[in-house]
């Protein structure tokens, strides 16, 4: 693995590189090795006008080469788990208008006798929306997920899909946060959880600071990628009336689980352009069976870019009365969405696992903030 300059070199020994707004101190268990300044919540939330949230690019899915070598190897490692959350927040929501809606037609073409939902990679799953904003407005863990704008060091604004996973995070891929091109940080981070063609129900939430994985920026960008995940933190706004709220108390939030997606059952929920042009959350119910490189997984989809960061769910929605408990309460992340086929047919999206290097990434982003994550 190449490492770029001495930056990537300390990335790499800690396992993190930081990101943060110039308002908050970095935690001192570790040196900041990257530090964006100059932007505020105001400044972000007045970039982002509705023509730049409208024309946003889908992130491009990092592309794995044709031909890699797939084996089903089912993982023995301990897991960890962290629990999710409900949503503590009850009083009323404010939607907000971000851009014009688009038509959207529904899918009602009878195709006969097409064969079951699978691309020449042979991996079956099946695809659907999320649910209509009606609902998603009051559904938990639904409302967790959302789409995550963000500027390219070179000025393109881009698109990805990211998930609440405590009170002040929000997990997404480590590429949607830092481009290892030319070792920058992204900025003008802003996350709309739930958005549905243009109207968030919660409206929008600014950054505050961001980590991502040290195996990720000296990677060079390769993938499969054994660690390409991060999270950002976000900042409180006023909900309703009172005081100014956590993003995990108004949509409640996800847990995760280490070592959890190899011969898992998983939802994976995101924005894929390719599907409704990511003006609605679309979700992928596939078992995962094959690995392509350390730390990696894959499963069969049809979403392309714009799916980036989203989350890869076990146990995904709410358990029926009579249903026995379900682990972590349910709803545990196990990886976001890292890459997928350079080429439309074998249809299928990879994962990082996450694993320790997930926890260190985590644990470091809970220590940014006071009650981040409790």
């Amino acid at each position: 693995m190449k490492v770029k300059g001495l930056f990537s070199l300390v990335s790499l020994l800690i396992g993190v590189t930081y990101l943060a707004a110039p308002t908050v101190a970095l935690a001192q268990t570790a040196p900041p090795l990257s530090v964006k300044a100059g932007q505020s919540g105001r400044e972000v939330s007045g970039y982002w006008t509705a023509e730049r949230m409208r024309t946003a690019k889908p992130q491009t899915l990092p592309g794995a080469a044709e031909g890699l070598t797939v084996t089903s190897s089912p993982t023995s490692v301990p897991s960890a788990v962290k629990h999710s959350g409900k949503p503590t927040y009850t009083g009323p929501d404010q939607p907000q208008r971000f851009f014009p809606a688009q038509k959207i037609d529904d899918n009602t073409a009878d195709a006969g006798a097409a064969p079951p939902a699978a691309g020449t990679s042979g991996q079956p799953f099946t695809n659907s929306r999320v649910v209509p904003i009606a609902n998603l407005k009051t559904l938990f863990p639904q409302r967790t997920v959302g789409k995550l704008f963000f500027t390219a060091p070179d000025g393109t604004n881009f698109v990805c899909s990211a998930s609440v996973i405590r009170h002040k995070l929000i997990s997404t891929a480590g590429h949607c946060i830092y481009d290892t091109v030319v070792n920058q940080f992204n900025s003008n981070f802003l996350f709309v959880p739930g958005l549905q063609n243009g109207v968030g129900p919660y409206g929008s939430w600014t950054w505050t600071n961001a980590v991502v994985s040290g195996v990720w920026v000296a990677g060079s960008g390769s993938v499969p990628n054994a660690g390409d995940f991060g999270v950002i933190l976000l900042a409180n706004k006023v909900v309703g009336s009172g005081s100014p709220r956590r993003i995990g108390d108004v949509t409640g939030f996800l847990g995760y689980k280490t070592n959890a997606i190899l011969g898992n059952q998983l939802t994976v929920v995101g924005y894929p352009c390719n599907l409704d042009s990511c003006n609605l959350p679309q979700r992928t119910d596939a078992q995962s069976e094959v690995s392509a490189a350390p730390n990696t997984a894959q499963l069969g989809s049809d979403s392309r870019g714009g799916v980036s960061g989203g989350p890869w769910v076990q146990d995904w929605g709410n358990g029926a009365s009579g249903q026995p408990a379900r682990e972590g309460n349910g709803n545990l992340t196990t990886g976001v969405t890292s890459y997928g086929p350079t080429s439309t047919t074998p249809r299928y999206l990879g994962a990082s696992i996450f694993n320790s290097d997930w926890v260190n990434v985590f644990n470091t982003g809970c220590a940014q903030q006071p009650l981040a994550c409790s």
